[in-house]
Protein backbone atom coordinates (compact mmCIF):
# COMPACT_ATOMS: atom_id res chain seq x y z
CA UNK A 1 0.00 0.00 0.00
CA UNK A 2 1.01 3.59 -0.52
CA UNK A 3 1.87 5.35 2.73
CA UNK A 4 0.53 8.62 1.29
CA UNK A 5 -2.93 7.09 1.01
CA UNK A 6 -2.84 5.57 4.47
CA UNK A 7 -1.72 8.77 6.14
CA UNK A 8 -3.57 11.28 3.95
CA UNK A 9 -5.62 13.56 6.10
CA UNK A 10 -9.17 14.32 5.11
CA UNK A 11 -9.70 18.06 5.24
CA UNK A 12 -12.91 18.51 7.19
CA UNK A 13 -14.30 22.01 6.88
CA UNK A 14 -14.81 23.92 10.08
CA UNK A 15 -18.35 25.25 10.42
CA UNK A 16 -19.17 24.31 6.82
CA UNK A 17 -16.48 26.52 5.23
CA UNK A 18 -14.14 24.93 2.71
CA UNK A 19 -10.63 26.22 2.11
CA UNK A 20 -10.87 26.38 -1.68
CA UNK A 21 -7.18 27.24 -2.13
CA UNK A 22 -6.10 24.20 -0.07
CA UNK A 23 -8.42 21.91 -2.03
CA UNK A 24 -7.22 23.30 -5.39
CA UNK A 25 -3.60 22.75 -4.28
CA UNK A 26 -4.28 18.99 -4.01
CA UNK A 27 -5.20 18.83 -7.72
CA UNK A 28 -2.26 19.47 -10.10
CA UNK A 29 -4.50 20.24 -13.09
CA UNK A 30 -6.18 23.06 -11.16
CA UNK A 31 -2.89 24.98 -11.08
CA UNK A 32 -3.12 25.47 -14.85
CA UNK A 33 -4.12 28.74 -16.42
CA UNK A 34 -6.11 29.09 -19.62
CA UNK A 35 -6.02 32.48 -21.36
CA UNK A 36 -4.54 33.98 -18.19
CA UNK A 37 -7.25 32.65 -15.86
CA UNK A 38 -7.05 29.79 -13.36
CA UNK A 39 -8.78 26.72 -14.74
CA UNK A 40 -12.22 25.96 -13.35
CA UNK A 41 -12.96 22.30 -14.06
CA UNK A 42 -16.55 21.34 -13.42
CA UNK A 43 -16.97 18.17 -15.53
CA UNK A 44 -16.60 15.79 -12.61
CA UNK A 45 -19.23 13.28 -13.74
CA UNK A 46 -17.36 12.07 -16.80
CA UNK A 47 -13.72 13.01 -16.28
CA UNK A 48 -12.87 14.06 -12.76
CA UNK A 49 -9.50 15.64 -12.07
CA UNK A 50 -7.47 13.67 -9.58
CA UNK A 51 -5.59 14.82 -6.49
CA UNK A 52 -1.83 14.24 -6.34
CA UNK A 53 -2.15 11.33 -3.87
CA UNK A 54 -4.43 9.46 -6.32
CA UNK A 55 -2.10 10.14 -9.25
CA UNK A 56 0.85 8.81 -7.22
CA UNK A 57 -1.06 5.68 -6.21
CA UNK A 58 -2.25 5.02 -9.77
CA UNK A 59 1.33 5.43 -10.99
CA UNK A 60 2.52 2.90 -8.41
CA UNK A 61 -0.19 0.45 -9.46
CA UNK A 62 0.59 0.81 -13.18
CA UNK A 63 4.34 0.43 -12.65
CA UNK A 64 4.41 -2.58 -10.36
CA UNK A 65 1.01 -4.01 -9.45
CA UNK A 66 -1.13 -3.87 -12.58
CA UNK A 67 -3.00 -7.10 -13.37
CA UNK A 68 -6.49 -8.52 -13.71
CA UNK A 69 -8.57 -8.40 -10.54
CA UNK A 70 -10.29 -11.68 -9.53
CA UNK A 71 -9.12 -13.36 -12.74
CA UNK A 72 -5.51 -14.45 -12.42
CA UNK A 73 -3.71 -17.21 -10.56
CA UNK A 74 -0.41 -15.37 -10.27
CA UNK A 75 1.10 -13.03 -7.71
CA UNK A 76 0.48 -9.72 -9.50
CA UNK A 77 -3.18 -10.61 -9.98
CA UNK A 78 -3.49 -11.57 -6.32
CA UNK A 79 -1.87 -8.27 -5.29
CA UNK A 80 -4.29 -6.33 -7.53
CA UNK A 81 -7.22 -8.30 -6.09
CA UNK A 82 -6.07 -7.68 -2.52
CA UNK A 83 -5.75 -3.92 -3.21
CA UNK A 84 -9.17 -3.85 -4.88
CA UNK A 85 -10.84 -5.62 -1.97
CA UNK A 86 -9.03 -3.39 0.54
CA UNK A 87 -10.38 -0.35 -1.30
CA UNK A 88 -13.88 -1.85 -1.18
CA UNK A 89 -13.52 -2.30 2.60
CA UNK A 90 -12.33 1.30 3.06
CA UNK A 91 -15.22 2.67 0.98
CA UNK A 92 -17.73 0.52 2.88
CA UNK A 93 -16.40 1.89 6.16
CA UNK A 94 -16.44 5.45 4.82
CA UNK A 95 -20.08 5.30 3.68
CA UNK A 96 -21.12 3.20 6.69
CA UNK A 97 -22.23 0.24 4.59
CA UNK A 98 -23.39 -2.87 6.44
CA UNK A 99 -21.10 -5.05 4.33
CA UNK A 100 -18.31 -4.76 1.76
CA UNK A 101 -20.67 -6.61 -0.58
CA UNK A 102 -22.82 -3.46 -0.78
CA UNK A 103 -20.00 -1.66 -2.59
CA UNK A 104 -19.88 -2.04 -6.37
CA UNK A 105 -17.19 -0.29 -8.38
CA UNK A 106 -18.04 0.71 -11.94
CA UNK A 107 -15.85 2.37 -14.54
CA UNK A 108 -17.83 5.64 -14.55
CA UNK A 109 -21.12 7.37 -13.75
CA UNK A 110 -22.76 6.16 -16.96
CA UNK A 111 -21.97 2.52 -16.14
CA UNK A 112 -23.30 2.97 -12.60
CA UNK A 113 -26.57 4.53 -13.76
CA UNK A 114 -26.96 1.86 -16.45
CA UNK A 115 -26.44 -0.87 -13.85
CA UNK A 116 -29.20 0.52 -11.63
CA UNK A 117 -31.48 1.27 -14.57
CA UNK A 118 -31.20 -2.15 -16.17
CA UNK A 119 -31.43 -4.13 -12.95
CA UNK A 120 -33.44 -2.40 -10.25
CA UNK A 121 -35.08 0.15 -12.58
CA UNK A 122 -36.60 -2.32 -15.02
CA UNK A 123 -37.64 -4.74 -12.31
CA UNK A 124 -39.37 -2.22 -10.08
CA UNK A 125 -40.71 0.52 -12.37
CA UNK A 126 -44.47 0.72 -12.08
CA UNK A 127 -45.16 4.06 -13.78
CA UNK A 128 -46.68 4.13 -17.23
CA UNK A 129 -44.96 7.37 -18.30
CA UNK A 130 -41.59 8.94 -17.74
CA UNK A 131 -40.37 12.34 -18.84
CA UNK A 132 -37.00 13.97 -19.13
CA UNK A 133 -35.96 17.52 -19.79
CA UNK A 134 -34.03 18.10 -22.97
CA UNK A 135 -31.01 19.40 -21.06
CA UNK A 136 -30.50 16.10 -19.21
CA UNK A 137 -27.06 14.67 -19.79
CA UNK A 138 -26.71 11.46 -21.75
CA UNK A 139 -25.83 9.29 -18.72
CA UNK A 140 -29.06 10.37 -17.04
CA UNK A 141 -31.46 10.31 -19.96
CA UNK A 142 -30.33 7.19 -21.84
CA UNK A 143 -30.98 4.64 -19.07
CA UNK A 144 -34.35 6.25 -18.40
CA UNK A 145 -35.20 5.90 -22.06
CA UNK A 146 -34.05 2.28 -22.03
CA UNK A 147 -36.40 1.63 -19.13
CA UNK A 148 -38.97 3.40 -21.27
CA UNK A 149 -38.59 0.53 -23.73
CA UNK A 150 -40.12 -1.76 -21.14
CA UNK A 151 -43.54 -2.86 -22.40
CA UNK A 152 -46.24 -0.56 -21.07
CA UNK A 153 -43.89 2.33 -20.25
CA UNK A 154 -43.81 5.42 -22.43
CA UNK A 155 -40.79 7.71 -22.37
CA UNK A 156 -40.66 11.14 -23.98
CA UNK A 157 -38.55 14.27 -23.82
CA UNK A 158 -39.99 17.63 -22.89
CA UNK A 159 -38.41 20.43 -24.92
CA UNK A 160 -36.88 23.39 -23.11
CA UNK A 161 -38.61 26.68 -23.90
CA UNK A 162 -37.95 30.20 -22.70
CA UNK A 163 -41.16 30.14 -20.68
CA UNK A 164 -40.02 26.94 -18.96
CA UNK A 165 -36.93 28.61 -17.50
CA UNK A 166 -38.41 31.95 -16.47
Amino acid sequence: MNAALDTAEVKVPEYGVYDVDAIRADFPALSLEINGYPIAFLDSGASAQKPEVVIERMNQAYRGEYANVHRGAYSLSQKATDNYEEARTKVARFVNAKSDDEIIFTRNVTAAINLVSHSYGRASMKATKSSSRIWNTMPISCPGNCCGMKPGLLSRSCPLTTSAIS
